[in-house]
């Protein structure tokens, strides 16, 4: 079990004068707690079940943002949060070459989402009512993660490969102005794919390699204003199949870690992970509400043996800073960055039956 607190800074800084203005997002302090247990059933089989976290990406702007596009209130901004809870099986066999396991876990989410200050958008939605200040609404949904993990003759080279299904969540519907389809927001495949090496007893490096696929999912890959908002196509209209989204696309993520076991008690890890970026100069309007510009995080973290049965985790995530700066026909020109930096401390124990 463990629990994680997420910061993270956002900020939006212009050029020049404009419709927008400087500004520093208030909310900046997230907890997300995690639990999980997994029982061996005999050597070659174990069943476990899983409850975890996510969020920390809402916005909390000080000002009407948008209100120089016709109506705004304060705050501006949004909130999204969901939980998970899967249930895990996993079979290992031997073959001539090394030791394998496969797994499967299905797995519930709920999610709840609001947003507040978006008046200046309810003219291009087919459904104004739906758009903003709704309150919290909530969905819900399922996926199935599969996994695979190979440990070689040698024991030193093991390589390991995971695919997690598109998240199906049920709409909005307070919101079903805003999202496209309705109101609908499903969470995007992912897929992983790994390699580790024991280089001594002691030291293990790894590589992995992660790809989400947000152009699945047309809430969040439809593309942000193309035009101006008064001569918005109707296919375009918030809420539509083709609605505005955010533009984001399909990410790929690097990461290489190391583990140093100094002791029998003591084992400490430092790890750095570089992406993609998610959207482009075209996508910075609607990426206000959402300013996920983070592409590099270095990582460092240890495990210390307490008791034979009990171990204290520790981990420590720096996002570096990062921004991506442009403007649409609406902005008139006006330049806009979206600047984000994260910090992230995680503290758990791990219980050994």
């Amino acid at each position: 079990m463990d629990v994680t607190f997420f910061s993270p800074d956002r900020e939006l800084n212009v050029g020049a004068a404009g419709s927008i203005t400087d500004n520093t997002s208030e909310n900046r302090l997230f907890i997300m707690p995690n639990i999980g247990a997994n029982y061996p059933i005999n050597e070659n089989h174990s069943i476990g079940i899983g409850l975890t976290s996510a969020g920390g990406m809402n916005t909390e702007w000080p000002t009407a943002v948008y209100a120089a596009f016709g109506a705004g209130s304060v705050p501006t901004g949004v909130d999204m949060a969901h939980a998970f809870l899967g249930v895990n099986y996993a079979m290992k066999f031997d073959a001539v070459n090394g030791e394998h396991s496969v797994g499967v876990m299905p797995y519930g989410a709920f999610g709840r989402f609001k947003a507040y200050g978006l008046e200046a958008f309810q003219g291009i939605s087919q459904d104004g009512r739906h758009v903003t200040g709704n309150g919290y609404d909530h969905a819900y949904g399922y996926g199935v993660r599969f996994g695979y993990q190979g440990r070689f003759a040698n024991q030193d080279l093991m390589v390991g490969a995971s695919y997690q299904t598109r998240t199906y969540m049920s709409e909005f519907t307070k919101y079903k102005g805003l999202f496209a389809e309705e109101g609908d927001f499903d969470l995007a495949p992912v897929i992983n794919a790994g390699i580790a090496y024991r280089v001594s007893p002691n030291f293990l490096v790894s590589f992995d390699y992660s790809y989400i696929l947000y152009n699945d999912v047309a809430s969040i890959s439809n593309h942000g204003p193309r035009t101006a908002l008064a001569s918005l196509p109707t296919e375009n209209q918030l809420g539509k199949d083709q609605g505005l989204g955010f533009g984001w696309e399909d990410m790929g993520i690097l990461k290489i870690g190391a583990e140093w076991r100094y002791s029998d008690r003591l084992t400490a890890r430092f790890g750095i992970s570089h992406a993609t970026q998610t959207y482009d100069s075209q996508e910075i309007m609607f990426n206000f509400l959402a300013p996920g510009v983070v592409r590099t995080h270095i990582t460092v973290g240890a495990t210390y043996g307490m008791t034979d049965n009990l171990d204290l985790n520790l981990a420590y995530s720096r996002g570096l800073s990062s921004d991506i700066s442009g403007t649409d026909p609406n902005l008139g020109g006006q330049v806009v960055a979206t600047e984000m930096s994260q910090h992230k401390a995680t503290v758990g124990l791990t219980y050994r039956w």
